[in-house]
Protein backbone atom coordinates (compact mmCIF):
# COMPACT_ATOMS: atom_id res chain seq x y z
CA UNK A 1 0.00 0.00 0.00
CA UNK A 2 1.95 3.23 -1.28
CA UNK A 3 1.40 6.59 0.04
CA UNK A 4 0.77 9.92 -1.73
CA UNK A 5 0.77 13.05 0.16
CA UNK A 6 -2.25 12.58 2.67
CA UNK A 7 -3.75 10.00 0.85
CA UNK A 8 -2.82 6.17 0.80
CA UNK A 9 -3.14 4.04 -1.98
CA UNK A 10 -4.20 0.40 -2.01
CA UNK A 11 -5.40 -1.99 -4.16
CA UNK A 12 -7.95 -4.92 -2.87
CA UNK A 13 -6.76 -8.93 -3.85
CA UNK A 14 -9.05 -10.44 -5.96
CA UNK A 15 -12.37 -10.68 -3.55
CA UNK A 16 -16.47 -10.82 -3.80
CA UNK A 17 -17.92 -7.99 -5.02
CA UNK A 18 -21.52 -6.72 -3.92
CA UNK A 19 -24.24 -3.99 -3.91
CA UNK A 20 -21.95 -2.54 -6.71
CA UNK A 21 -23.14 1.29 -8.00
CA UNK A 22 -20.57 1.72 -10.27
CA UNK A 23 -22.87 2.38 -13.08
CA UNK A 24 -25.21 4.22 -11.64
CA UNK A 25 -25.18 6.41 -8.31
CA UNK A 26 -27.18 4.85 -5.14
CA UNK A 27 -29.66 7.86 -4.58
CA UNK A 28 -30.90 7.05 -1.53
CA UNK A 29 -29.69 9.29 0.49
CA UNK A 30 -26.82 11.40 -0.19
CA UNK A 31 -25.96 10.11 -4.09
CA UNK A 32 -22.28 8.69 -4.80
CA UNK A 33 -21.24 5.43 -6.04
CA UNK A 34 -20.23 2.43 -4.50
CA UNK A 35 -19.27 -1.53 -3.89
CA UNK A 36 -18.99 -3.67 -1.26
CA UNK A 37 -15.56 -5.90 -1.11
CA UNK A 38 -16.45 -9.12 1.02
CA UNK A 39 -13.20 -10.87 2.10
CA UNK A 40 -12.90 -14.57 3.75
CA UNK A 41 -10.54 -14.79 7.21
CA UNK A 42 -9.85 -18.38 5.60
CA UNK A 43 -8.09 -17.22 2.52
CA UNK A 44 -4.27 -15.94 3.09
CA UNK A 45 -4.33 -13.38 0.97
CA UNK A 46 -7.32 -11.80 2.26
CA UNK A 47 -6.05 -12.84 5.80
CA UNK A 48 -2.85 -10.74 4.95
CA UNK A 49 -5.00 -7.51 3.37
CA UNK A 50 -7.11 -7.24 6.47
CA UNK A 51 -4.23 -7.24 8.86
CA UNK A 52 -2.38 -4.60 6.82
CA UNK A 53 -5.64 -2.69 6.72
CA UNK A 54 -6.49 -2.60 10.31
CA UNK A 55 -3.12 -1.59 11.01
CA UNK A 56 -3.29 1.29 9.16
CA UNK A 57 -6.60 2.06 10.50
CA UNK A 58 -5.06 1.95 13.93
CA UNK A 59 -2.23 4.07 13.09
CA UNK A 60 -4.27 6.70 11.58
CA UNK A 61 -6.86 6.74 14.28
CA UNK A 62 -3.66 7.21 16.75
CA UNK A 63 -2.14 9.84 14.75
CA UNK A 64 -5.29 11.88 14.76
CA UNK A 65 -5.84 11.20 18.78
CA UNK A 66 -2.70 12.84 19.49
CA UNK A 67 -3.80 15.90 17.93
CA UNK A 68 -7.18 16.42 20.13
CA UNK A 69 -6.88 18.53 23.20
CA UNK A 70 -6.11 16.51 26.55
CA UNK A 71 -9.73 16.60 27.75
CA UNK A 72 -12.58 14.27 26.25
CA UNK A 73 -9.97 11.78 24.60
CA UNK A 74 -11.42 8.99 26.08
CA UNK A 75 -14.33 9.78 24.74
CA UNK A 76 -13.01 8.75 21.05
CA UNK A 77 -12.53 5.31 19.63
CA UNK A 78 -11.23 3.75 16.71
CA UNK A 79 -13.93 3.13 13.64
CA UNK A 80 -14.65 -0.55 12.97
CA UNK A 81 -13.46 -0.58 9.11
CA UNK A 82 -14.71 -3.71 8.75
CA UNK A 83 -18.56 -4.92 8.79
CA UNK A 84 -18.31 -8.93 10.16
CA UNK A 85 -20.86 -11.05 8.05
CA UNK A 86 -23.32 -12.89 10.02
CA UNK A 87 -25.53 -15.29 8.77
CA UNK A 88 -29.05 -15.75 9.61
CA UNK A 89 -28.71 -16.63 13.65
CA UNK A 90 -26.13 -13.90 14.02
CA UNK A 91 -23.64 -16.48 13.92
CA UNK A 92 -20.30 -14.74 12.29
CA UNK A 93 -19.43 -16.53 9.13
CA UNK A 94 -15.78 -15.73 8.90
CA UNK A 95 -15.79 -12.80 6.05
CA UNK A 96 -15.77 -9.60 6.42
CA UNK A 97 -16.86 -6.27 4.56
CA UNK A 98 -15.05 -3.47 3.66
CA UNK A 99 -17.27 -0.44 1.88
CA UNK A 100 -15.61 1.85 -0.59
CA UNK A 101 -17.36 5.31 -1.93
CA UNK A 102 -16.77 7.96 -4.51
CA UNK A 103 -18.49 11.29 -5.70
CA UNK A 104 -16.94 10.44 -9.01
CA UNK A 105 -17.87 8.07 -11.86
CA UNK A 106 -15.69 5.07 -11.48
CA UNK A 107 -13.73 3.37 -14.24
CA UNK A 108 -14.60 -0.23 -14.37
CA UNK A 109 -12.32 -2.64 -16.48
CA UNK A 110 -12.65 -6.17 -18.02
CA UNK A 111 -9.18 -9.00 -17.13
CA UNK A 112 -7.60 -7.45 -20.11
CA UNK A 113 -8.09 -3.76 -19.34
CA UNK A 114 -10.60 -2.37 -21.33
CA UNK A 115 -13.31 -0.37 -20.28
CA UNK A 116 -17.07 -1.10 -19.63
CA UNK A 117 -19.81 0.69 -20.81
CA UNK A 118 -22.20 1.77 -17.94
CA UNK A 119 -25.18 -0.66 -19.63
CA UNK A 120 -23.04 -3.42 -19.12
CA UNK A 121 -21.87 -2.40 -15.68
CA UNK A 122 -25.00 -2.17 -14.40
CA UNK A 123 -26.18 -5.61 -14.84
CA UNK A 124 -23.36 -6.95 -12.94
CA UNK A 125 -24.69 -8.32 -9.94
CA UNK A 126 -23.90 -10.06 -5.97
CA UNK A 127 -21.01 -12.72 -5.95
CA UNK A 128 -18.83 -10.99 -9.13
CA UNK A 129 -15.74 -11.25 -8.82
CA UNK A 130 -12.61 -8.73 -9.25
CA UNK A 131 -10.73 -6.12 -7.10
CA UNK A 132 -10.76 -2.20 -6.39
CA UNK A 133 -8.03 0.51 -5.97
CA UNK A 134 -8.81 2.40 -3.03
CA UNK A 135 -8.04 5.96 -2.02
CA UNK A 136 -7.65 6.19 1.93
CA UNK A 137 -7.79 9.33 4.09
CA UNK A 138 -7.25 10.26 8.12
CA UNK A 139 -10.97 10.71 9.04
CA UNK A 140 -12.35 12.32 12.42
CA UNK A 141 -16.41 11.60 13.02
CA UNK A 142 -17.14 13.73 15.21
CA UNK A 143 -20.96 12.64 15.84
CA UNK A 144 -19.76 9.24 16.31
CA UNK A 145 -16.58 9.83 18.45
CA UNK A 146 -14.76 7.90 15.59
CA UNK A 147 -11.13 8.13 14.31
CA UNK A 148 -9.45 6.20 11.68
CA UNK A 149 -9.51 5.82 7.92
CA UNK A 150 -12.29 7.18 5.40
CA UNK A 151 -12.40 4.31 2.20
CA UNK A 152 -12.81 5.74 -1.54
CA UNK A 153 -12.71 4.12 -4.59
CA UNK A 154 -9.81 5.50 -6.68
CA UNK A 155 -10.81 7.32 -10.05
CA UNK A 156 -7.59 7.71 -11.20
CA UNK A 157 -7.25 5.57 -14.63
CA UNK A 158 -8.96 2.57 -13.02
CA UNK A 159 -11.22 1.93 -10.02
CA UNK A 160 -12.67 -1.51 -10.62
CA UNK A 161 -11.32 -4.48 -12.54
CA UNK A 162 -14.03 -7.26 -13.28
CA UNK A 163 -12.40 -11.09 -13.22
CA UNK A 164 -15.57 -12.91 -13.14
CA UNK A 165 -18.78 -11.17 -13.73
CA UNK A 166 -22.44 -12.35 -12.34
CA UNK A 167 -25.14 -10.91 -13.76
CA UNK A 168 -28.46 -9.85 -13.38
CA UNK A 169 -29.01 -9.40 -17.40
CA UNK A 170 -27.38 -9.55 -20.55
CA UNK A 171 -25.26 -6.29 -21.77
CA UNK A 172 -22.31 -4.88 -23.74
CA UNK A 173 -19.02 -3.46 -22.59
CA UNK A 174 -16.76 -1.51 -24.69
CA UNK A 175 -13.04 0.07 -24.31
CA UNK A 176 -9.20 1.74 -21.94
CA UNK A 177 -6.51 -0.28 -19.09
CA UNK A 178 -5.49 2.08 -15.70
CA UNK A 179 -3.41 0.99 -13.19
CA UNK A 180 -4.54 -3.35 -13.26
CA UNK A 181 -2.08 -5.74 -14.93
CA UNK A 182 -3.75 -8.28 -16.72
CA UNK A 183 -4.68 -11.30 -15.08
CA UNK A 184 -6.60 -14.72 -16.44
CA UNK A 185 -10.78 -14.19 -16.24
CA UNK A 186 -13.20 -12.38 -18.12
CA UNK A 187 -13.06 -10.01 -21.13
CA UNK A 188 -15.53 -7.57 -22.40
CA UNK A 189 -16.82 -9.02 -26.01
CA UNK A 190 -14.26 -7.84 -28.93
CA UNK A 191 -17.10 -6.01 -30.72
CA UNK A 192 -17.31 -3.89 -28.11
CA UNK A 193 -13.39 -3.16 -27.81
CA UNK A 194 -12.80 0.22 -28.41
CA UNK A 195 -8.88 -0.69 -28.74
CA UNK A 196 -7.86 2.02 -25.85
CA UNK A 197 -5.30 -0.29 -23.68
CA UNK A 198 -3.18 2.25 -20.94
CA UNK A 199 -3.14 -0.90 -18.82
Amino acid sequence: MASENKYINAMTPMCELRFMYLGKQDTKFDPKYSVDMVFDTTVPEHRTFITQFMELNKKASDELLAELPPKGKKDWKTKDIFKTEEDAEGNATGKLILKATTKDKPIVKDAEGKTLADSFVITLGNGTVGRVKLCLKKSKVDSRKTLGLAVYMSTFGGSVQIKDPVFYSGGSAEGGTGGFDKVDGFVAPAENDNGDKDF
